[in-house]
Formats: structure tokens, sequence, C-alpha cells
């Protein structure tokens, strides 16, 4: 098993009313199994939990970012808010988490949970 160090955060970058278009946004499928969350023994680390073995299951999640183009038919949809500035089409969405989970469901996805 590998350790895995990891700080939170909540920055959300970026997998409705009306069916979203067609978007070519390709998956990656991660496998399942076993690592070592947290703090590890004896360490002092700033805010993290103490250390323990997490199992997740096999999951899917979106190759790359959502695009500023991707986040932007989800606006012209009326679903999704506005980006603030939007000429950059091929760089990754920069929005609030709200605004992400938004997208995802318009997407029928969803955002990644901790576990």
């Amino acid at each position: 098993m590998k350790h895995l160090y990891s700080c939170l955060s909540s920055i959300a970058l970026l997998s409705c009313e009306k069916p979203p278009p067609p978007i070519d946004e390709p998956m990656v499928t991660i496998p399942g199994g076993a690592f070592i969350f947290g703090c590890p023994h004896g360490e002092q680390c700033l805010g993290a939990a103490e250390e323990k073995t997490v199992s997740i299951p096999t999951f899917s999640i979106d190759k790359y970012e959502v695009t500023v183009g991707s986040y932007t038919r989800c606006a012209d949809a009326r679903v999704c808010t506005t980006l603030t500035r939007a000429d950059k089409s091929e760089l990754p969405a920069l929005v609030s988490w709200e605004a992400a989970k938004t997208y995802c469901a318009w997407r029928h996805k969803r955002l990644p949970s901790e576990f």
C-alpha cells in the first residue's frame, strides 16, 4: 500500500432541465483498492486526520478538466451561470463549487467525493 497525504481544498475546476448536447469528454476508469490515508503515526501533520486504511470502489472520472468552451454550452442552455471571462474556450473553466455541481448535473454526472 502507498501512503496518500491529502490536503483538502475546495477550489473547483472545471465530470437539468434540458438534455445536454453531446460533448466529447473522454473518461478514465480508476481501479478500486485500499490505501493508507492521513498522517502517519508519530508524525505531526497540520489539520490531517489520523492514519487509517480506506477502501474505495472502482470509479470513472473525466480525463481532462472542463473547458470554458464546454461550460459555455451549459450557460448557453441557460442552466449554468455565465462566465465573466469566456474568451479562451480551450482553457479550464474556473468556477465555484456550486457552479461545478450544476454543470455536472447537467452532464448527468457528479463531482467527485473524498471517499
